[in-house]
């Protein structure tokens, strides 16, 4: 890379980063999962966090399990009867009664209440009484009531075709994917934003004639390379951008739920997948600026950029698509396939890393594909470049471009 090439990158990078428009595309986002954050936030603040009131029916061995098991957040009493309940349920002194009656439990809940009693905790602490009754009716110990109900000690690993195992299960699986589906909604995201702006950059200059004092001062090599690298330095740096903030919201608000979330999601990815993913994002995303940069050195002027990128977004759209249908047929044959082809395997292939039905060796076979297809893509699209961006032809656009290949 020579000297004129930086100055290229660096002209490029600068101007487009000290706009308002570009932290206008930067900061949307972050201020959406802010404004996101606040809401939940401020819901959480502002909710009624009043204990329910449940009242149980002449059954006072059942209260005290119940109290003693302090698994229900819910404030406990005790009525006489069916009666007395509905009657402190009418005056609304409590929320809900429970009734056993002949071994089968009965929950009324008022449709007025201002706390929720969870019928799905109810149910399982139940169980568990009803369990523990009949454990202590059979003379059963302590011990070995808590012995039976002790869960299957399991642990989960993944073995590869070669025998070797490692740590895995749902828990990595479904991290993993949580991951590789917002890569593929990054990916159109930056695409969407980077693939129009890098056409803009070469067609503002070609309309107004500014690319003819540009080459005569430098090569047609050096403004290709300075503008590809100087929009992708942008698009590392709002991705840089996006990771900081991240964890930075993480450190600030660990306490927030959906921060929870994420932080959880996070702690499961393995390191191995997020490499090679990373890598194909950022391959990929580099291949579609080159795409852009030839289908933009075609037009003559800005109203024709957005006709000239359609074709460059629409094969983008192609693994957006087909990545959120990996879950439902992974090993269907056409999705075996086009997660090995460039432009589309960033999408496929880690969505089939993540749940398993690709290997790391195949994920890194796939990787070497993309780098090796694009990086002579990127050669190539040097030449049709350079003879198109003096070209001022009247034919259309994919007229020009099967000629501009045909040329080279």
């Amino acid at each position: 890379m020579n000297n004129q090439t930086v100055l290229v990158a660096k002209q490029v990078y600068k101007s487009r980063i000290k706009s308002i428009g570009f932290w206008g595309i930067v900061l949307s986002p972050i201020i959406v999962a802010l404004v996101g954050i606040g809401i939940t936030f401020l819901m959480g603040s502002m909710a009624d966090k009043s204990q329910a009131k449940l009242a149980v029916v002449n059954d006072p061995q059942l209260v005290k399990y119940i109290k003693a098991s302090k698994s229900l957040d819910v404030e406990i009493s005790e009525v006489s009867s069916v009666n007395d309940a509905k009657n402190e349920l009418s005056k609304e002194k409590i929320d809900g009664y429970l009734n056993q009656d002949s071994g089968k439990f009965t929950l009324i809940i008022s449709s007025e209440a201002n706390a929720k009693i969870d019928e799905n905790d109810i149910r399982n602490l139940l169980t568990q009484y009803q369990f523990t009754e009949k454990a202590s009716n059979l003379n059963l110990s302590n011990q070995e009531i808590a012995s039976l109900q002790a869960p299957a000690d399991l642990s989960v690993h993944s073995q590869d075709k070669k025998g070797d195992t490692k740590a895995g299960g749902d828990a990595a699986n479904g991290a993993n994917y949580a991951i590789s589906s917002a890569t593929g909604i990054l990916i159109f995201m930056l695409l969407s934003i980077y693939v129009g702006m890098i056409a803009q950059e070469i067609a503002n200059e070609k309309s107004s004639r500014i690319m003819e004092i540009l080459l005569a001062a430098t090569s047609a090599k050096v403004q290709y390379y300075g503008k590809l690298i100087g929009i992708f330095a942008l698009a590392l740096t709002q991705i840089a951008i996006y990771v900081a903030t991240v964890f930075i919201a993480l450190f600030f608000f660990k306490d927030n739920d959906m921060l929870k979330m994420v932080k959880e999601v996070l702690s499961g990815v393995d390191l191995g997948f997020l490499a090679v993913t990373l890598a194909m994002v950022l391959v990929a995303i580099f291949g579609y600026l080159v795409l852009a940069s030839i289908v933009a050195s075609l037009v003559n002027e800005q109203s024709q950029v957005q006709q000239a990128v359609a074709p460059v977004m629409y094969l983008s759209m192609i693994g957006y698509i087909l990545g959120f249908t990996v879950a439902g047929s992974p090993n269907n044959l056409l999705i075996k396939i086009l997660s090995y082809v460039p432009y589309i395997s960033q999408s496929l292939m880690p969505s089939r890393l993540a749940i398993q039905y690709a290997t790391m060796k195949e994920a890194v076979i796939a990787l070497v594909i993309e780098i090796v297809v694009i990086g002579l893509i990127t050669k190539g699209a040097e030449k049709v470049y350079a003879k198109n961006v003096l070209s001022y032809s009247d034919d259309k656009i994919f007229k020009q471009l099967i000629n501009s290949f045909k040329r080279s």
